[in-house]
């Protein structure tokens, strides 16, 4: 069982990849690379089904929450919170594909905001696919959760490749081990 930042508890495939202080830093650098700045508040956690070639992932990042949010504002707000982050992303997503282009990733598909629960607490989740740099014919789901925890804002990055049962069972389990306090 892993816990990030006494937050976020889950649970792993056996075998999976975990990535070390130096991973971490890694995917900072390169995240800076293709965005030209790091991010404020970078992956407390990062793990994968296989070093190389992975065909799932998780990523979770516990950080300040600017302004702060709780559940019961979520949870009284859903639809509205829903559809200004549908709105916001139609702004900011030519920028970030445009820059992922460079990698060779490119959109699959029209993005998708829903609300949900997501380890026993109320979520805002994006959900979208990507090809995979320099494999355009394969594609990545990925669902990214968002959980208002008042001060404090887990995001927890799910993605797996699509069609690919091995992968598509990993998301799963870890999804279903996530709980959230």
């Amino acid at each position: 069982k892993i816990v990030v930042k006494d937050r976020v508890h889950l649970e792993l495939p056996a075998a999976w990849f975990v990535y070390g202080a130096k991973g971490l830093d890694r995917l900072a650098q390169v995240s800076e690379q293709i965005f030209g700045h790091r991010k404020r508040y970078p992956t407390s956690f990062a793990a994968q089904s296989e070093q190389t070639a992975p065909v799932a992932m998780v990523r979770v990042t516990v950080s300040p929450a600017d302004p702060p949010l709780t559940q019961a504002e979520l949870k009284a707000n859903a639809q509205e919170f829903a559809d200004e982050l549908r709105n916001e992303l139609r702004e900011a997503t030519a920028e970030m594909w445009a820059r992922l282009a460079k990698i060779g990733v490119k959109p699959v598909g029209e993005p998708r905001v829903d609300v949900e629960e997501l380890g026993g607490q109320l979520a805002i989740v994006i959900r979208y696919g990507r090809t995979q740099p320099g494999h355009p014919g394969m594609t990545m789901r990925v669902e990214q959760y968002w959980v208002p925890l008042g001060s404090e804002m887990a995001q927890i990055t799910l993605s797996h490749l699509e069609g690919d049962p091995k992968a598509v069972a990993s998301r799963d389990r870890i999804k279903r081990s996530i709980r959230i306090h």
